[in-house]
């Protein structure tokens, strides 16, 4: 099942209309928890509230799209966020955000196929006509190319898929990690997954932003929560975005003092 929650951050009512598209790019049709089925669906949000979309997860095959939200003329843009829950006979597997995305034509993404692992894409078509997408494979360097040469991969006006990292660029060693750079000859809208397979036979899955190199990165970078230990541990990716560069990583804890983390 998956859900979209907008909320109304501006002090005035807030509408316009969720559309949900496939691959091909025609109208996806889904069925609303405890709602209709549709593939376009009309929100209304008072100011400071939320609205929330779910589907019900009916189908007994699974099907795959992108959503995209619109507001209404004169309104604000809400915030938006989402997740989507894998629970096969009832019983709760994984679930994973799907954080929102902007339109860019330069992305780069972390791969990481070690042990269980596998890295997935996924890239939606916001315009009306095809967009050809060529990822190239790089080492964590970022120099050293990687793989048999660049993918390509061309969506339909409107269009949608979700590929594994090693089908979308050939060739790439086993426990391949390193970086994916991603061009488009038009605007896409890309998502970054990772699955993992652990030790009980469990599908896992994450989802992450892409890096949007045409927009300069934050400064300074902040992580609201991390956990270290216990079972818990925490990885921070950082992606160059051109020139080398160095960065300090600083951690705190609850009381804003120094976390010393580590053995």
């Amino acid at each position: 099942m998956t859900s979209i929650i907008l909320l109304n951050t501006s002090s005035a009512a807030a509408a316009g209309t969720l559309r949900l598209y496939g691959n091909s790019g025609a109208a996806l049709t889904v069925r609303q928890l405890n709602g209709a089925a549709g593939s376009s669906f009309a929100y209304s949000i008072l100011p400071g509230g939320a609205y929330l979309f779910q589907t019900d997860g009916s189908p007994s095959a699974v099907t795959v799209g992108w959503v995209e939200i619109t507001p209404g003329g004169g309104t604000s843009t809400p915030a938006a966020a989402g997740f989507f829950q894998y629970s096969p006979d009832g019983v709760t597997v994984t679930e994973s955000e799907i954080p929102s995305a902007k339109p860019t034509t330069h992305a780069r993404v972390f791969v990481d196929n070690s042990e269980n692992r596998e890295t997935g894409l996924a890239f939606g078509n916001p315009g009306g006509i095809p967009v050809n997408i060529t990822m190239t494979a790089f080492q964590m360097s970022g120099s050293s190319q990687a793989g048999a040469g660049p993918g390509l991969i061309t969506l339909a006006g409107k269009g949608h898929t979700a590929v594994f990292a090693h089908q979308a660029v050939t060739g790439l060693p086993a426990g391949f990690r390193g970086v994916l750079d991603i061009t488009g000859n038009a605007p896409f809208v890309p998502l970054t997954s990772r699955a993992l397979i652990n030790e009980r036979g469990d599908f896992l899955m994450t989802a992450f932003p892409a890096a949007d190199l045409n927009q300069p990165a934050a400064f300074p970078i902040f992580f609201p929560q991390i956990a270290d230990g216990g079972g818990y541990t925490t990885e921070i990716i950082l992606l160059g975005a051109g020139a080398s560069g160095a960065v300090t990583i600083s951690f705190f804890g609850d009381n804003g003092t120094a976390l010393v983390i580590g053995k």
